[in-house]
Parts: structure tokens; C-alpha cells; sequence
């Protein structure tokens, strides 16, 4: 096992794996999650429809159709 300044770097395999701390893993999980339930919760109040109408307006005006 090689030492870096910040990070452990292991050889096992044919590519380098840097390990990270248990607690860095789960504040990447707990992002992910509560970006994943505030998306569906978008989803079902409707919001996503409105999204996509602007777009389609905005994208509709720059290409000069609309």
C-alpha cells in the first residue's frame, strides 16, 4: 500500500482504489437521497410539466418558431 498526503492508495488490481472515510460515503448517499425524493416530490405535484413548457417556449423563441 502506497501512502499519499491525503489519501490511502491500494494495489491490489490492475487500477489504483482510493479509499474514502465511512462518513464521506454516507453524506454522498444522504445528498443523493433527499435529491431523489425532492425530484419525485416535484414530479408528483405537477411541477415537472410546467418545467418542460417553459423550456419548450424558451427553446421554441431562441430558434425563432415561436
Amino acid at each position: 500500500m502506497i501512502r499519499d498526503e491525503k489519501h490511502a492508495i491500494s494495489n491490489d488490481g490492475d487500477t489504483p482504489r482510493v479509499k474514502r472515510g465511512k462518513a464521506r460515503s454516507f453524506a454522498w448517499v444522504l445528498v443523493l437521497a433527499i435529491g431523489v425524493a425532492l425530484i419525485a416530490l416535484g414530479i408528483a405535484q405537477g411541477d415537472m410539466l410546467d418545467t418542460w413548457r417553459k423550456a419548450s417556449l424558451i427553446c421554441y423563441e431562441c430558434i425563432g418558431i415561436g
